[in-house]
């Protein structure tokens, strides 16, 4: 690669769920200290709904994928787009190689080249074992986050290049930029958070929910000590009246939660979303697995995640919560 070529831009598309696209964050930090030093740039490329959180982080160049943003890759191209993800939302945008995974379900969408490595069931096979075992076992990382190190193998760092850039902690994904225009009005750390949802639109959604009314046997006997506040998307499940009970569903941005959970004793709830930001945010979680494992697809700092692996009663799920407390 000649030294021109070399400072080109890289881009990488960020995945659309707030879930993944935090699995995917160790990564991308990782690819930016390598593409640095090799005099390369990178550009983390984000939906509009999670724009704001990304750049919040202060990690790297981070643009909203838009119309404009496709339009203007058809005149200025990276050298290399990853899509971390295979969606709709990435049709158009151009590059002079694009690079991503192919899904039979969206056969529209094709790829210069397919890397083999990113899908999750390939992970562990197509990956380097020392850089799978690096992340796996010291760095404690999901298989969902290892794949997205894919990438970088396909950059031509090596294994022992990408473990060095690796070395990462909850100081690194502090936030820089503040949202802190907006304090929740509970005291600080006085509060436990809870949401009830998981896979918003997804098919696998409801395998992935614990019965509403186990939630609410276990809501109930926090808020003897806590205040307990409900966030999630869909209001329509009714809330008992609690004089612990807070119910912030469907009232919060993003940035309104991040903050909400930021300031949070403790969050409990499904596999979803608002698990990995917690998690991003240093609070501790009960995380309750009930057709996914932590191994699989927990958050990137796994000593903050006390599973509970698919709980028949609400008693269980409460003795794990209650030293975090």
């Amino acid at each position: 690669m000649n030294q021109n070529i070399k400072k080109e831009r890289i881009d990488f598309v960020l995945p659309d769920r707030i879930g993944d696209c935090v699995m995917s964050l160790p990564a991308i930090l990782s690819a930016q200290r390598l593409l640095a030093a090799r005099g390369q740039d990178l550009r983390a490329l984000t939906p509009p709904s999670l724009f704001e959180l990304i750049w919040s982080l202060g990690l790297f160049e981070t643009v909203i994928l838009d119309e404009l943003v496709k339009l203007s890759s058809f005149l200025e191209p990276a050298l290399r787009a990853y899509f971390l993800d295979t969606t709709s939302n990435n049709l158009f945008l151009q590059a002079r190689e694009r690079i991503g995974r192919y899904a039979p379900q969206k056969p529209f969408l094709t790829y210069d080249r397919s890397l083999e490595a990113l899908p999750l069931e390939q992970c562990q096979a197509k990956l380097d074992p020392s850089l799978f075992g690096f992340l796996h076992h010291e760095k404690q990382l999901s298989v969902a986050s290892i794949r997205y190190f894919a990438p970088l193998l396909d950059l031509g760092f090596s294994s022992a290049q990408i473990i060095e850039a690796s070395q990462f902690s909850l100081s690194d994904f502090q936030f820089k930029a503040s949202f802190n225009n907006w304090t929740p009005t509970i005291a600080h750390k006085s509060y436990v958070v809870i949401c009830l949802e998981a896979a918003y639109g997804s098919a696998r959604e409801q395998k992935r929910r614990w019965d509403e009314s186990l939630f609410l046997a276990l809501a109930e006997k926090l808020a003897e000590r806590e205040t307990v506040v409900f966030v999630g998307l869909d209001p329509s499940f009714a809330l008992p009246k609690h004089k612990n009970f807070l119910d912030l569903r469907k009232k919060l941005t993003i940035l309104q939660l991040s903050r909400l959970l930021q300031c949070a004793k403790l969050f409990v709830g499904n596999d979803s979303g608002p698990l990995h930001l917690a998690n991003l945010l240093g609070t501790n979680s009960v995380c309750i697995y009930q057709s996914t494992e932590p191994s699989v697809y927990g958050p990137i700092f796994a000593e903050l995640n006390h599973p509970s692996l698919k709980p028949s009663n609400w008693q269980s799920v409460y003795e794990i919560a209650k030293p975090l407390l």
